[in-house]
Formats: structure tokens, C-alpha cells, sequence
């Protein structure tokens, strides 16, 4: 008998960070196990432990969100004060620090602190806010709202009380590190009161808790804090007597796909992932600018499916060609294995190949709006998924140019709609058309074959917004 059966448990860890199903050697725990358990409780001890780079923290919050945040200290001097006496990390260090406020506007203070995780504010604040902050900017966030920041140094929760009370803010925000866990060790926790001022108990907030990849992304958690913050603003409330009835995570209703084409390395692939979209597409074409080789289309792959289980995605991979030979794409096709190989009707090295394509291998046509007229005379099922891209004889799509959408506007199959669609017309495109998803290249990038990864989560949002 093997000393080591196979793990029956194994299928089920996949879907939780909890230690189940231990096994044993003898009386004692599986040596993995336990170095398992002992990394994971120096990962929490470091978390707790290890003090942030306030001021270098600063100047790259500033630098990100183009503000001047406000440095203040709570009444724990040091961590070891901080642990040992919460009592003085819920109050301010005496400051005579000041703030012009526009009375007319309402003020809202977002405030920073490390909590019991330093390396959850490490790691998620900045880029949580950046997401919070593109949605505050979007023609549906808040008129009239004025925006501080403050970093805080050894803050606990009821400190945003203190904070309110010496800035007479409308609304406070906090973001903390929550108390880490041994599976997770960079949670962060955001808190949210109306008119935060010094007397409040914990009933008079709203909390979102777990904010990390692996837990609430980032980009749902900023969702939430948009919908409460306007809530709160309007009703003039918030904690217990401020209901979140926004739908549980799904904040926003994710009705339209989204594909982000022509990306060319795996740092934006796996960005790509976490913010949200639905299909990635790898191009080939040497037509294109584009472009890239088969083997750097492998190692995004390997990434895109690394960040998948990372993230609990799904993103499909999607490999572009374009007056490549057949020979080609199907070398691509079982070097890759993506989810759809996307191919243009009009190629002329694909004429006469396309019944044989279709029945070997998932292919993603792309058509114009004028040869949707002729569908029933087009080599594809009625229930084919297509890209309808505007007309392009040399480079196969790509062209940054919209069409006539009212070509399209009764089109009765499934479709992902491209051509010369951005962060500022896809909203409207998918109001007008609601297409089964929208295709994005040129429209995403700050140059030509490099792509802005503002744009990026500006574009995300705005297909996937409720018009």
C-alpha cells in the first residue's frame, strides 16, 4: 500500500483558501501542511508588522490621483502603542492643519490608513482609488463634490469620527488594512459615514470587507462604495438605516462583453483580466502594427490562463490572423489552444476554406455591416458569433474608424461589434445597438501598439455601465 494515496480532497480545495482535508503522516500533519501553515502565519505577521513607507506612499498617491493629500497621525506613536492601546489609534495627534473648503460643494474626505495590514494599502489603495475615482468622474457621478485626501498613520475605524469633526466633512471614507488572516493577508476593508463627527458608534457606517483579488476585486468594491456613496449623499444617511440595494457584487449590470484586441505583452494581458473584460485577442497579422510572433502569443496565453485561476476569471483567448497562410494558423491553433481563432471573411488566402475551417476548428468571423446583408449566403451557422468591424481591404479591421451603426441596428445574430470604438462612444454604441459584446484596439491605446491601461478600465466600465 503507497504511504501516500492520492489526496481525495484535492478537487475541492479549488474552491476555498480554508485548510481542508489534511491529511497525516502517522499521528502528526504532512510535512507540506505544515510549512504550508507556518508560511501563511509569517505571511500574516509580516503584514501586521512590516510599517509602510508613509512618505513615499504619499508622494505616489499624489502622483497617481494628481492630488495633495494631507499627512496626519493618530495618538499611537508607534506600532507597539498602537496594538496595545486602540483606544489612541481612534483619535487624531493634535494638528493645526487646515483645509479651504468651497461651502457650496459637498466635502468629502478619504482618508488612508494601515490598520492591522499594512500590505493590503500597499498593494490595493492606490489602484482602488483610481478606480472609485474614474467612476466619481463618469457624466452620472456626483455634481458638486470636493475631494480630500488624508494619510493617517496607526488609524483605527473610528478615527474618520475625528477626522470629520476637525474638517467638518459631509462624508467620510476610510480604507484600512483588515486584521489579517492565514489565507489572506492583504484584505482591505473601506468604511463609509455620513457627517463622521466625534460621538458615533460603529452602527452609524457602512462597511465593504475583503477587498483583494482573490476576494472582492477591486473594481466591484469600488462599484459599491460608488453606490453608497451617492446614496448616502442623497438620502443623508448611512450605516444600519442605509440599505445596499445594489444587486449584491454585481453592482452594475454586466450585460455587454468586452474584448481587448492587440495586446502585446503579459503585464497588460493579466491587468486585462482583473479589471473585468471577457476575450483577449493575440494578433498575428503581419499586416498589423500590432503584431506579434507565435511565441510571445504563447507566454501571454500561459499568463491570461494563470491569471484566470488567480483571479476566478474566465477570459477567453482569442488569436487574430490576416493574410496569414493556412499553414500558419494552424500552427498557432495547437501551439496556443485559445478559445477563437478570428479570421476575416474577405481574406483572400482563406477562399474556398472556410465550410473546412468551421468544422475544424472555433472560429470567430469578421465581417462589415454591408456583408450582413448577404448572411444567408455566407458559409456560417445562423447561430454563429461574428465580428462586425468597419471595411478594411489591407489590413483586415483595425482601421480606428466607426461605421453607420443603423447598418447593424436590427441585426438579428449574436455579435461583438468593432470599428473606431473608445472609452468615450462605446456607452453609446451599446445603448443604440446593445450587441452581445464590443471589440476595442486602437481605441485603448496612448500610441500606436501601446496600450493605455486607463483607457483600458475607462473602456470596461463604460461598455458594461447601465445606460
Amino acid at each position: 500500500m503507497s504511504l501516500h494515496p492520492r489526496d481525495s480532497w484535492n478537487e475541492w480545495k479549488q474552491f476555498t483558501d480554508a485548510r481542508i482535508g489534511l491529511g497525516r503522516s502517522g499521528r502528526s500533519l504532512r510535512t507540506q501542511d505544515l510549512l504550508a501553515f507556518e508560511l501563511a502565519f509569517a505571511k500574516a505577521k509580516d503584514s501586521l508588522y512590516k510599517e509602510i513607507n508613509w512618505e513615499q506612499f504619499q508622494s505616489d498617491l499624489n502622483e497617481n490621483l494628481q492630488t495633495k493629500s494631507i499627512m496626519l497621525y493618530s495618538q499611537a506613536k508607534n506600532l507597539d502603542i498602537y496594538l496595545t492601546r486602540p483606544d489612541l489609534g481612534r483619535k487624531l495627534f493634535d494638528t493645526s492643519i487646515s483645509i479651504d473648503q468651497d461651502r457650496t460643494k459637498l466635502q468629502v474626505g478619504i482618508a488612508i490608513t494601515n490598520g492591522l495590514s499594512s500590505q493590503a494599502i500597499s498593494k490595493h489603495a492606490i489602484e482602488f482609488l483610481k478606480i472609485f475615482l474614474s467612476l466619481t468622474n463618469q457624466k452620472d457621478g456626483i455634481a458638486g463634490i470636493e475631494i480630500h485626501f488624508f494619510c493617517i498613520q496607526n488609524g483605527r475605524v473610528a478615527i474618520i469620527d475625528d477626522l470629520g469633526s476637525r474638517f467638518n466633512l459631509d462624508l467620510g471614507i476610510l480604507l484600512v488594512g483588515e486584521r489579517p488572516g492565514l489565507s489572506s493577508p492583504d484584505s482591505m476593508g473601506v468604511y463609509l459615514t455620513y457627517q463622521p463627527r466625534l460621538g458615533l458608534t460603529d452602527d452609524s457606517r457602512n462597511c465593504i470587507s475583503n477587498i483583494r483579488p482573490e476576494g472582492l476585486a477591486p473594481i466591484r468594491a469600488a462599484q459599491k462604495l460608488f453606490y453608497l456613496m451617492k446614496e448616502a449623499l442623497q438620502l443623508k444617511l448611512s450605516g444600519v438605516n442605509l440599505k445596499d440595494r445594489s444587486g449584491g457584487s454585481n453592482i452594475l449590470e454586466f450585460k455587454t462583453k468586452v474584448k481587448i484586441c492587440g495586446v502585446r505583452n503579459s503585464e497588460d494581458a493579466v491587468y486585462i483580466v482583473e479589471m473585468g473584460a471577457d476575450l483577449i485577442g493575440l494578433n498575428l497579422s503581419l499586416k498589423s502594427k500590432r503584431n506579434i510572433n507565435l511565441q510571445l502569443a504563447k507566454e501571454i496565453s500561459q499568463e491570461i490562463r494563470l491569471a484566470n485561476d488567480r483571479y476566478s476569471k474566465d477570459v477567453k483567448i482569442v488569436i487574430l490572423a490576416f493574410q496569414n497562410p493556412i499553414e500558419e494558423i494552424e500552427q498557432a491553433y495547437h501551439s496556443i489552444q485559445p478559445d477563437y481563432i478570428q479570421l476575416v471573411y474577405s481574406d483572400s488566402l482563406l477562399e474556398g476554406k472556410w465550410e473546412k475551417l468551421i468544422s475544424s476548428y472555433p472560429i470567430l468571423p469578421s465581417i462589415t455591416a454591408e456583408e450582413t446583408k448577404q448572411l444567408s449566403e455566407l458559409p456560417f451557422k445562423l447561430d454563429q458569433l461574428l465580428v462586425i468591424d468597419s471595411p478594411s481591404k489591407d489590413k483586415g479591421g483595425g482601421t480606428g474608424e466607426t461605421f453607420a451603426w443603423d447598418e447593424i441596428q436590427n441585426f438579428p445574430g449574436k455579435y461583438l461589434l468593432a470599428g473606431g470604438l473608445n472609452p468615450e462612444n462605446v456607452g453609446l454604441a451599446v445603448s443604440q445597438l446593445h450587441p452581445w459584446g464590443v471589440d476595442v484596439a486602437s481605441g485603448v491605446e496612448d500610441k500606436p501598439g501601446h496600450q493605455s491601461r486607463e483607457k483600458i478600465l475607462q473602456f470596461i466600465q463604460n461598455a458594461k455601465r447601465i445606460s
